[in-house]
């Protein structure tokens, strides 16, 4: 009895056509060795070239001449991978169909996940008589290829001879089986692990971005420089991210304040894009656009194949993300405490946003919503301090200056003028007829009259803080740069002119008048105290003097 070993060879010696039975068993044994060390010693990851070379070692060293085929399980049908000998055409066609799904040895092995054979399978009453008539089979044998601990295909022997299959035949097939559930097995591990050490390295990188991001963070306080740099690191960090954008929105759609490019003519198409196509609520009502969708449900939105997901619609961003190979996207929604603000996109190549970085981006986007929120309650709260500090130092009628605020100053101005030899002169002004109106026409009406009279001397001089409200109807100018009396003289009279203009105050023409005393440092060393009092000496004179003038006095 011939079985499916008929044909052999190995080392220098050829046994042709003649019973393995007659063959020692030193012969056996070292045929079989022969065949499985072959195998054994296939150094190869890819799963369909691992069974191209057990396909072709089998049939090279045994020579099987009827039919030898491995096929790959998908989906319920059998692809083939090798097949061969005299009858495989036929073996193929038959694994390709569906008759084999009905009952056959390859489904058989399937079912029983371990090797099945029948030496006469038109007598088998297990299996359909047709398979015999039809593809010329009476012995069959096949075994299933698990991975992952599911069926990934079956290996398949076939003869239209009866009784292939003795035990010493089933024990090597056996063995080459194991030997294959083995590789696939090393295989899986060592992709596993290859996989592992690569997301571990590319997890390595986030958090090293991460920790860069989170020191800039510390020392940032201004938005666009944070929101750039942040974009800068992103880039510059992740060999997969091929950009980053920061938008806010404004005025009814989103406007680019930060890009990161590795390369300045996608920085120019991206920018050309977002002109032409604004991500905008009205572009949003016309296409999908997965910037909006984040934004509006403030939620992260992770696409890791874009040209298959339901934003494709949205043409013109899809060529984009074609041409600079970014088919993966994650938006990440950024917020100021309650208060919707903006996005940040990241753009890889396609499935490289898993779960681990996504987490790791959303925490990055976290604490960038953080620092946002803080940079705002600083502004508000330097804003706030800014206020306080202006009302504490300025007269809430008028908004000039107050006493307060001219007290801060005067020492350092009388100080730097002795040191220095400098010029400084310190107006004292009063209103003449002011109580007056204050009397007959109330405070409301004097103090829109207060009003007036602070914006004409604001508009008499160069530097506002240089006048002073000192409270009521008194006033005091502090100028620290003039070349000569006459300079003094032509302000003093420069500003009683603009006082004594008329007001209309209601339907009411209403003047005052305004009396002045100006001291005037020329000696070389003057004190604060005898600066004020030769100051209130030359506003006395002047009000004596008739009112609506001015005196000088040197100090």
């Amino acid at each position: 009895m011939l079985n499916w070993l008929h044909f052999l060879h190995f080392g220098s010696k050829t046994i042709m056509d003649k019973e393995t039975s007659g063959m020692g068993e030193l012969e056996k044994a070292k045929l079989y060795f022969t065949i499985l060390a072959s195998i054994n010693e296939i150094n190869e990851d890819d799963y369909v070239t691992y069974l191209q070379m057990v396909g072709e070692i089998i049939s090279k060293i045994t020579g099987f001449r009827d039919s030898f085929w491995i096929g790959k399980l998908s989906e319920g049908h059998l692809e083939p991978i090798v097949f061969s000998g005299k009858r495989s055409a036929l073996l193929n066609k038959f694994y390709t169909g569906e008759l084999w799904k009905k009952a056959s040895i390859g489904l058989t092995a399937i079912r029983l996940r371990d090797f099945a054979y029948t030496d006469h399978y038109s007598r088998d009453k297990n299996l359909d008589s047709r398979v015999s008539e039809d593809f010329e089979v009476e012995s069959a044998g096949a075994f299933p290829i698990i991975r992952n601990d599911e069926v990934w295909g079956i290996v398949s022997i076939a003869s239209p001879k009866i009784g292939i299959f003795p035990p010493d035949v089933i024990d090597i097939v056996k063995r080459i089986s194991s030997l294959i559930n083995k590789k696939f097995y090393e295989i899986d591990l060592k992709r596993s692990e290859q996989e592992a050490f690569r997301k571990l390295s590319v997890l390595n990188l986030y958090y090293r971005t991460l920790a860069d991001i989170n020191a800039l963070m510390i020392k940032e306080n201004e938005r666009a420089s944070l929101f750039q740099k942040t974009c800068e690191l992103i880039v510059s960090g992740i060999r997969e991210a091929t950009m980053a954008w920061v938008g806010i929105w404004s005025k009814d759609q989103m406007h680019s304040v930060a890009l990161q490019t590795n390369n300045e003519e996608v920085r120019r198409e991206f920018y050309q894009l977002i002109k032409d196509y604004p991500f905008s609520e009205k572009n949003h009502a016309i296409y999908h656009t997965l910037v909006m969708d984040s934004f509006t449900k403030n939620s992260v939105i992770v696409v890791n194949d874009y040209a298959n997901s339901k934003y494709v619609e949205n043409k013109p961003y899809l060529e984009f993300l074609r041409r600079v190979n970014s088919n993966a996207v994650i938006v990440l929604p950024l917020n100021d405490g309650k208060k919707k603000v903006g996005v940040i996109c990241l753009y890889a190549s396609t499935n490289s946003f898993v779960d681990d970085i996504v987490d790791l981006l959303k925490t990055l986007v976290n604490n960038i919503s953080n620092k946002i929120h803080l940079i705002s309650l600083e502004e508000k709260n330097a804003k706030s301090r800014k206020i306080i500090e202006h009302q504490a130092f300025h007269d809430k009628l008028t908004d000039l200056p107050n006493r307060a605020y001219f007290s801060r100053i005067i020492d350092s101005s009388i100080s730097n003028a002795n040191r220095y030899n400098g010029s400084l002169a310190l107006f004292e002004l009063d209103l003449d007829g002011f109580k007056s109106i204050n009397d007959i026409f109330g405070h409301v009406i004097g103090d829109k009259i207060l009003i007036k009279v602070a914006k004409r001397l604001k508009s008499s001089l160069k530097t506002e803080n240089a006048i002073f409200r000192m409270g009521g109807d008194e006033f005091t100018i502090v100028l620290g740069s003039f070349k000569s009396d006459s300079e003094l003289e032509m302000l003093a009279n420069k500003i009683i002119k603009k006082i004594n203009k008329p007001m209309i105050i209601g339907h009411q023409k209403m003047s005052v008048g305004i009396s002045i005393g100006i001291a005037i440092k020329k000696s070389d060393k003057v004190e604060l105290e005898d600066f004020f009092n030769i100051a209130d000496r030359a506003l006395y004179e002047s009000k004596s003097a008739g009112r609506n003038q001015y005196r000088l006095c040197a100090c």
